[in-house]
């Protein structure tokens, strides 16, 4: 019984611990500036613009958007089972993505960014 003790005891101690789990967040916020532009010309020409880009996003799930005037959030959620090795080549391909739509957009507009 005492051996059986000292042992669990001594695995006790030698468990790894990890105060930090690790885990991948799945969703990015892409932010765009159109200082002095209507709601109604923010949407149509820089939110929905972004969004029609993000649908070519691999494992996405759902995307969400507030629009202010002059001002637009979009929130990239992918699918929970989406591995996370993979959720940095993605959020890498909508940088590239946003890279590429940005000179589309109309003059004056400051983005996007992405901050995954």
């Amino acid at each position: 019984m005492l051996i059986i003790i000292a042992a669990g005891v001594f695995s006790y101690e030698k468990l790894p611990r990890n105060e930090d789990p690790a885990f991948t967040i799945k969703t990015t916020v892409i932010t765009a500036q159109w200082p002095g532009a209507t709601l109604t010309d923010t949407v149509n020409l820089v939110t929905d613009t972004l969004e029609k880009k993000l649908q070519e996003i691999p494992g996405l799930d759902y995307i969400k958007s507030e629009t202010r005037a002059g001002q637009s959030f979009i929130y990239v959620n992918l699918r929970d089972d989406t591995p996370p090795a993979k959720v940095p080549d993605i959020w890498y391909q909508v940088r590239k993505k946003m890279q590429d739509i940005a000179p589309t957009l109309p003059q004056g507009v400051s983005g996007p960014s992405v901050n995954d």
